[in-house]
Order: C-alpha cells, then sequence, then structure tokens
C-alpha cells in the first residue's frame, strides 16, 4: 500500500510532562522525583519552559541543563515551587502498524485518528 508522507507504522507523537518541586534552602540542583513521584526526564534545553514561583526563568541566565538536571544560577529560598513544563519529546508510535492478515484493527484505526486528526 502506498502512502504519502511516513508510514502509519513510522508515526511520530509529541509527549508533555510537568515535573512540580517543592524547594529546600538554598537549593540548586534539581533531578530524580518530583513531588508528584514522577522522575524528571528532560529534553533538549530549549524543549521546556521553567517557571520559580509563577515567574517564567530564561535558560542560561537563570538555569542550565545537563541531561536529566536542571540547575539554577542563583539558589531558591525554603518552599520556593519550581514547574518544569516540558513541551515535547518526539518518539515514535507502533500504535498504527498494520494488522497481520494485512489490514488495519479498529483500535489502531481510531489510534490512526487521533494521531492524524
Amino acid at each position: 500500500m502506498a502512502y504519502i508522507g511516513n508510514t502509519p507504522k513510522n508515526t511520530q507523537r509529541g509527549r508533555r510532562e510537568i515535573y512540580e518541586f517543592t524547594s529546600t534552602a538554598s537549593q540548586t540542583v534539581y533531578s530524580g522525583a518530583d513531588d508528584n513521584g514522577k522522575v524528571l526526564d528532560l529534553v533538549e534545553a530549549n524543549q521546556q519552559s521553567v517557571f520559580l514561583n509563577g515567574v517564567r526563568l530564561i535558560h542560561t541566565d537563570d538555569y542550565t541543563i545537563s541531561g536529566d538536571v536542571l540547575t539554577l544560577t542563583s539558589a531558591a529560598a525554603v518552599n520556593d515551587i519550581l514547574v518544569i513544563d516540558t513541551l515535547g519529546e518526539v518518539v515514535n508510535q507502533t500504535l498504527a502498524s498494520m494488522a497481520s492478515g494485512g489490514g488495519i484493527t479498529t483500535g489502531k484505526a481510531i489510534a490512526m485518528a487521533m494521531v492524524f486528526g
């Protein structure tokens, strides 16, 4: 079967996650599990928004990222709230793959409709 663009097995989907950390006195490094138990998984530095007590921080001016570790350039105060909103990471999806009989199952058709609109 011919496709324009990616075949269903090669469709891509973005990911969004929000992490919330309550700071300790003079904390600068944030990594590991957040207040809700979600393990920090950062994408490239320009693909997230970082907020300290509701104020958006600027990458390189206010914080740096190395792997899955975010480091503030100035220490946070006790009980300051740091929120990290990851904007996306593209991953391959296999939900829309062809069924073994050569057709697309109902569940896969619904998944394709959700991905392709």
